[in-house]
């Protein structure tokens, strides 16, 4: 059977995961970062998820690649899994994105800007609520499609 292009589309989305993975899972800042944000244990749980999620897009890569029937189902486990991550980080840093602003400059030992903190919430607020909208629709489509296409996984 030819490879659908939206199954072309879904192993480059796949594998830009891991590559965006790997950069986030080796910067140092953004381990230090975790920690800062989310306390030593939570800010663990959170690099090694990153880490799961990262080998986990590879596996599905591969498994849409070579069109295993294993791959079709555990990509909805997986969209399942990013998106609670999602939910998680939209809530922790929309319960303080004073410190989340403060904290990404401090980290990198850039002074934080003189800025009108009312202004840097509604910023952050509009933005991350926005961009957690697209994510949902398009992932809503990539569910929707991946569904669609079970013929395709055939071992």
């Amino acid at each position: 059977m030819k490879r659908p292009v939206g199954i072309i589309l879904l192993i480059i989305l796949f594998f830009l995961s891991v590559v965006s993975g790997l950069i986030k899972v080796l910067n140092p800042l953004s381990f230090r970062m975790s920690i800062a944000l989310l306390g030593t244990w939570l800010g663990i749980a959170n690099y090694l998820m990153d880490i799961f999620l990262l080998i986990f897009a590879a596996l599905l890569a591969y498994g849409f690649l070579k069109a295993k029937r294993w791959a079709w189902g555990a990509s909805f486990a997986y969209f399942a899994l990013y998106y609670l991550g999602q939910i998680i980080g939209l809530v922790i840093t929309l319960s303080n994105p004073q410190k989340h602003f403060r904290l990404a400059f401090e980290l990198q030992g850039l002074a934080t800007p003189p800025i009108d903190m009312n202004l840097v919430t509604t910023m952050m607020t509009v933005t991350l609520v926005a961009s957690f909208v697209v994510k949902l629709v398009v992932g809503g489509v990539i569910i929707w499609y991946v569904h669609s296409r079970k013929e395709y996984f055939r071992e």
